[in-house]
């Protein structure tokens, strides 16, 4: 495929329109060149990062961050890896958007605190919960489609989660003291996102049901701590006398 070609599909993917997000059918085309040649993969993540990291426009910056992110979850192997080796990308910041700013207007600035939270997420970068406080720009379509999908990134890993406390539900009673002192401090730290993550997203079912596991296992982490505490101090007690 042409490099032309390649850059055909990206800009149409990621239009200077404020009020809309990439369509299906672009971000179709763009996933397809995924499935021909890897020199042709290679230089889709070239220019969609080409795109990113050269306009001064927060839509085309969102649009290219959703763009990307439709790469990682629903892009080929190939284009993946391209993605991954791509020369930016394995830094903490690798999509370079921490000083990035439109400042054509109050609008584009609100929506350039869209495109660094977005990046950061992408990155993996625990930022989550520092989503812009603006969510009525959540009536956008654009910040929408962002929302959209960092949600079902979300919910994936509220699945992943539940089904991993399950487990070590089930052999809790076999944790030592520092174990069971580590996890009931991590599932502490998730407990104190709750009221910003319920606001973030729908609360369905999944999340009351996610919630309250959290909470039974911070419980039963905080009870078998205390029980195996009172009897390390039985035995010193029997061994002083």
């Amino acid at each position: 495929m042409h490099t032309s070609s390649v850059q055909v599909a990206v800009l149409r993917a990621t239009t200077h329109t404020p009020t809309s997000p990439p369509p299906d059918h672009s971000i179709t085309a763009i996933l397809s060149l995924g499935h021909g040649t890897r020199l042709a993969a290679c230089k889709c993540i070239q220019a969609v990062m080409h795109r990113l990291h050269g306009t001064r426009s927060a839509y085309v910056a969102l649009k290219c961050l959703i763009t990307l992110h439709n790469i990682i979850t629903r892009g080929s192997f190939m284009l993946r890896d391209q993605f991954s080796f791509h020369p930016s990308a394995g830094g903490r910041n690798f999509l370079n958007l921490l000083t990035f700013c439109d400042k054509t207007n109050l609008e584009s600035r609100e929506f350039s605190s869209w495109a660094w939270w977005y990046a950061g997420v992408l990155e993996r970068n625990p930022i989550l919960l520092g989503v812009p406080d603006t969510l009525y720009n959540q009536r956008n379509d654009l910040v929408y489609e962002v929302m959209r999908l960092v949600g079902e990134d979300y919910r994936t890993t509220q699945h992943y989660i539940m089904r991993r406390l399950g487990e070590l539900g089930d052999r809790m009673d076999g944790l030592s003291r520092g174990e069971l002192t580590e996890l009931a401090s991590c599932v502490k730290r998730l407990e104190d996102c709750k009221e910003r993550l319920v606001e973030m997203f729908v609360n369905r079912k999944r999340n009351v049901d996610f919630w309250d596991l959290i909470s039974q296992t911070k419980m039963k982490a905080v009870k078998l701590e205390a029980e195996m505490g009172m009897v390390l101090i039985k035995m010193g007690r029997s061994q002083e006398e």
